[in-house]
């Protein structure tokens, strides 16, 4: 039976696609800036990892200036929060049933008092 089938055929569509590899280009860079911080700290070289990063945020902020596109956190946050709501995957509802599960086994104990 194929996956068609089951859940349609558009499953996975361009926008969840997007949004996979953009977090595994996160990801990855997480992983690449981890191993230059433990190296950093290995070899006590701060300052020199603090320049390169400081040079590459003012080289890319004053790009993005030159585009004629401000760097606003707020527009940011609402743009990401907008993509955010295009796309709604929920879970479906569980119910969650107090007391004791059905079918479980019973202590000792227990079986002891409904002998009784």
């Amino acid at each position: 039976m194929s996956w068609s089938k089951v859940c349609g055929g558009y499953v996975y569509t361009e926008k969840l696609k997007n949004i996979v590899s953009v977090k595994a280009k996160y990801g990855r860079f997480l992983g690449i800036a981890r191993k230059a911080l433990d190296l950093v700290q290995k070899l006590n070289c701060y300052n020199e990892l603090n320049g390169l990063l400081q040079m590459f945020i003012d080289e890319k902020q004053q790009e993005l200036l030159q585009k004629g596109q401000t760097i606003d956190k707020e527009n940011s946050n609402d743009h990401q929060r907008n993509d955010e709501s295009d796309i709604i995957c929920s879970n479906p509802v569980t119910l969650r049933r107090r007391g004791c599960p059905p079918n479980r086994y019973l202590s000792e104990g227990e079986t002891a008092n409904k002998n009784k």
